[in-house]
């Protein structure tokens, strides 16, 4: 996070939504099977469409171009945008999982490049988000998948089974370890955008940092490296470069400063001032 905070963006609304999804330019809002989606740019966002689906919306995932919907067991995939603005022809429609393979999905995420499933067998799925094209799929022994969290790029991944334990995922060599130190109720993990390794995961009263290394010289780990107290205001939302940022109750916004991080923003301010005196002479 920048020192600076860019001012927020307004959306108007008809109606105030039941779940929403937001993406690198664009905003979803919807309730039961309809949603909204706008085009984000600068201060304000304009609808670009509207659209009722058959079957009830839970979850909206968003991409540059590409929207993922979970609709009672089922992911549907379209373009946010048709090209030449305004609603997608409905031929551009793929659902998921394809035809003949029975899963019933629990989560859905979008990255650049890769759509995520979660399922109620166990089956995690990565699908290449230009075309749906199925890239690989793992099973997990211990049962049904209940949420994921991929790392921003998609080459890392906690999920959570239905038993409320957490695990790391890489879906390069299918290899699944467990979190340590942590036996909360997960609200939501955050992968630092800013460090492809390290991860927060938050629970009502606190902030859990982690390191995944995928090589060491003990082989592939994730260590524990703190925890910290969270005030029960606050609902951590992101991590960029150690600081979690956070909605209040009131609405405004907050970041907290991770513990094991300090050290290094205090080295990183410092540096900028020393360029901004350099930039001076």
């Amino acid at each position: 996070m920048s020192a600076t905070r860019a001012a927020p963006a307004k959306i108007d609304i008809e109606a105030e939504p039941a779940f929403c999804g937001l993406g690198p330019s664009h905003a979803a809002l919807g309730m039961n099977n309809a949603v909204a989606f706008y085009r984000v740019s600068g201060r304000a966002g304009a609808k670009v469409s509207q659209r009722s689906y058959m079957g009830s919306v839970s979850h909206v995932a968003l991409n540059e171009a590409t929207a993922a919907l979970l609709i009672e067991g089922r992911v549907l995939v379209h373009p946010i945008e048709g090209p030449g603005g305004g609603r997608p022809d409905d031929e551009a429609d793929v659902w998921l999982p394809p035809p003949g393979q029975a899963q019933s999905i629990t989560g859905v995420a979008v990255t650049e490049n890769f759509i995520v499933t979660s399922s109620r067998e166990g089956v995690i799925a990565y699908y290449l988000a230009d075309d749906c094209s199925p890239v690989n799929e793992y099973r997990h022994d211990g049962g049904a998948i209940s949420r994921i969290f991929p790392q921003p790029a998609g080459s890392r991944m906690v999920f959570e089974d239905d038993k409320a334990q957490l695990h790391v995922f890489n879906p390069v060599n299918d290899q699944v370890l467990p979190l340590p130190g942590f036996n909360g109720r997960c609200e939501n993990v955050m992968w630092d955008v800013a460090d492809p390794n390290c991860f927060v995961v938050a629970d009502a009263a606190g902030l859990y940092v982690y390191l995944h290394y995928p090589v060491s010289l003990q082989g592939a780990k994730v260590e524990f490296l703190s925890k910290q107290p969270l005030q029960a205001s606050h609902t951590p939302l992101l991590c960029f470069n150690g600081s979690v940022g956070c909605r209040l109750k009131s609405g405004a916004l907050d970041t907290v400063v991770l513990d094991t991080h300090r050290a290094l923003q205090a080295v990183d301010a410092a540096a900028a001032k020393v360029c901004a005196l350099v930039g001076r002479r």
